[in-house]
């Protein structure tokens, strides 16, 4: 089957999803909500068009260490846990943060140091998933359009002309406040 199959990739998907999902489960409770807080904060600053956003690595995960059978709790080194991409000069040149942001995570998924890498995954699956279960709307149909060339699977909404306006800001409820100074 080739890789352009749309059935192959699909189950290509599916597989990688269900071993990042185990992957997470497998972390203590902790490192679950400290890479589902990191997580939330790379989503948020992608769909909001930052120009920067930072993050940083668990201190410590669990994986399977090559050539041994059973998981091992792994230390990730202090310096090597903090981590900036982006910049103000970004939104002058008009460079798109997740373009950044992909390089910049593929760059630690491929580092030598596998507890980097793995946690590195398992934080772009807690930003994945952030977005799918919690930014997402439900109960309506949304159409994505393809921006680039480069991206296989369309990702940013297409704006619906014809979508009822919020009746929380709608200016004719008279919560909505126009020229608030908050």
């Amino acid at each position: 089957m080739s890789e352009t199959n749309p059935k192959f990739l699909s189950e290509r998907l599916v597989e990688e999803y269900k071993r990042q999902q185990a992957l997470f489960s497998a972390q203590p409770a902790i490192v679950q909500r400290f890479l589902e807080v990191q997580g939330k904060q790379i989503a948020e600053a992608i769909v909001e068009g930052e120009s920067q956003v930072r993050f940083s690595l668990p201190d410590r995960i669990i994986y399977t260490i090559e050539n041994m059978d059973q998981a091992a709790l792994v230390t990730i080194p202090q310096n090597q846990r903090v981590h900036s991409v982006g910049n103000i000069m970004n939104r002058v040149r008009k460079l798109e943060l997740y373009k950044q942001l992909r390089h910049s995570l593929t760059e630690l998924e491929q580092s030598p140091d596998r507890a980097i890498a793995v946690a590195t995954s398992m934080l772009r699956y807690a930003a994945v998933m952030h977005m799918v279960s919690n930014m997402l709307p439900a109960g309506r149909t949304v159409v994505y359009k393809n921006t680039d060339e480069d991206e296989a699977i369309p990702f940013i909404p297409e704006s619906d002309e014809l979508e009822p306006e919020s009746a929380i800001t709608a200016a004719t409820y008279a919560i909505a406040e126009e020229g608030g100074a908050e």
